[in-house]
């Protein structure tokens, strides 16, 4: 009997990630909160955000600002 071979996450990876790009690029903030867990953490690269931004509301209010 031979092994089945898992699926290849990689282009459901990539995927994902373009929709995350083409909705920051667009400023789309609708698009992006799908992609969003709702108690997931994020640091943004800026001086102006040093601290953690925790849940996916406060992850699209700092978005919004940046767009």
């Amino acid at each position: 009997m031979s092994a089945v071979e898992p699926a290849d996450p990689t282009p459901a990876l990539r995927a994902v990630l373009q929709m995350f790009l083409d909705a920051i690029d667009r400023g789309d903030l609708a698009a992006l909160a799908p992609l969003w867990a709702a108690e997931a953490t994020m640091y943004f690269p800026f001086a102006s955000s040093p601290a953690p931004f925790l849940g996916r509301e406060a992850i699209l209010a700092r978005f919004e600002r940046m767009f």
